[in-house]
Protein backbone atom coordinates (compact mmCIF):
# COMPACT_ATOMS: atom_id res chain seq x y z
CA UNK A 1 0.00 0.00 0.00
CA UNK A 2 1.54 2.91 -0.73
CA UNK A 3 1.39 6.38 1.24
CA UNK A 4 -0.81 9.93 -0.04
CA UNK A 5 1.38 12.44 -1.32
CA UNK A 6 2.03 15.37 0.18
CA UNK A 7 1.39 17.97 -2.36
CA UNK A 8 2.79 20.52 -0.34
CA UNK A 9 6.14 18.99 -0.31
CA UNK A 10 6.96 18.69 -3.77
CA UNK A 11 5.93 22.60 -4.69
CA UNK A 12 9.20 22.98 -6.86
CA UNK A 13 8.78 22.09 -10.62
CA UNK A 14 10.59 22.48 -13.48
CA UNK A 15 10.02 26.07 -14.44
CA UNK A 16 8.99 27.42 -11.01
CA UNK A 17 10.28 30.68 -9.79
CA UNK A 18 12.43 30.69 -6.81
CA UNK A 19 14.60 32.55 -4.47
CA UNK A 20 17.36 31.46 -2.17
CA UNK A 21 16.82 32.04 1.13
CA UNK A 22 20.44 34.17 1.45
CA UNK A 23 19.42 36.12 -1.59
CA UNK A 24 15.08 36.74 -1.51
CA UNK A 25 15.10 39.94 -4.22
CA UNK A 26 16.90 37.75 -6.97
CA UNK A 27 14.45 35.30 -9.01
CA UNK A 28 15.84 32.61 -10.13
CA UNK A 29 13.54 29.51 -12.62
CA UNK A 30 14.02 25.68 -11.87
CA UNK A 31 15.89 24.29 -15.24
CA UNK A 32 16.27 21.00 -13.48
CA UNK A 33 15.44 18.54 -10.73
CA UNK A 34 18.58 16.48 -9.88
CA UNK A 35 17.40 12.96 -8.48
CA UNK A 36 19.31 9.87 -7.71
CA UNK A 37 17.76 6.29 -7.42
CA UNK A 38 18.71 4.09 -4.69
CA UNK A 39 17.86 -0.03 -3.68
CA UNK A 40 17.04 -1.25 -0.80
CA UNK A 41 15.15 -4.21 0.81
CA UNK A 42 11.85 -4.19 3.26
CA UNK A 43 11.66 -5.73 6.09
CA UNK A 44 10.13 -8.28 4.79
CA UNK A 45 13.14 -8.93 2.48
CA UNK A 46 11.32 -7.39 -1.30
CA UNK A 47 13.42 -5.16 -2.95
CA UNK A 48 12.09 -1.81 -4.11
CA UNK A 49 13.98 1.44 -5.86
CA UNK A 50 13.93 4.50 -3.62
CA UNK A 51 14.07 7.79 -5.42
CA UNK A 52 16.35 11.26 -4.01
CA UNK A 53 16.52 14.47 -4.53
CA UNK A 54 19.91 15.18 -4.89
CA UNK A 55 19.97 19.09 -5.85
CA UNK A 56 18.27 21.44 -8.08
CA UNK A 57 19.47 23.30 -11.39
CA UNK A 58 18.62 27.16 -11.85
CA UNK A 59 19.54 29.69 -13.62
CA UNK A 60 18.98 33.86 -13.01
CA UNK A 61 20.04 37.20 -14.98
CA UNK A 62 22.74 38.78 -12.59
CA UNK A 63 22.98 42.61 -11.75
CA UNK A 64 25.20 43.02 -14.63
CA UNK A 65 22.89 40.97 -16.94
CA UNK A 66 25.34 37.95 -17.41
CA UNK A 67 23.54 34.30 -16.85
CA UNK A 68 24.07 32.39 -13.68
CA UNK A 69 23.76 28.96 -13.21
CA UNK A 70 23.73 26.60 -9.95
CA UNK A 71 22.59 23.55 -8.30
CA UNK A 72 20.98 24.09 -4.73
CA UNK A 73 19.31 22.17 -1.97
CA UNK A 74 15.81 22.47 -1.98
CA UNK A 75 16.23 23.57 1.38
CA UNK A 76 18.09 26.85 0.62
CA UNK A 77 15.12 27.60 -1.93
CA UNK A 78 11.77 29.30 -1.35
CA UNK A 79 8.85 30.33 -3.86
CA UNK A 80 9.62 33.70 -5.10
CA UNK A 81 6.15 35.39 -4.66
CA UNK A 82 6.76 34.31 -0.53
CA UNK A 83 10.51 35.70 -1.24
CA UNK A 84 9.29 38.96 -1.68
CA UNK A 85 6.57 39.16 0.97
CA UNK A 86 9.32 38.11 3.18
CA UNK A 87 11.75 41.13 1.95
CA UNK A 88 9.41 43.18 1.56
CA UNK A 89 8.10 43.32 5.67
CA UNK A 90 11.84 42.68 6.75
CA UNK A 91 12.82 45.80 9.04
CA UNK A 92 14.64 48.48 7.16
CA UNK A 93 18.90 48.94 8.43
Amino acid sequence: MSKPIDKNKYWIKTGTDVAHKDYPNRKMVVEKIVKTRKEKISETGEKYTKTFIVGVNCHWMTDDGSYGRGQFLTTELMPFDLAIEEFANEPKR
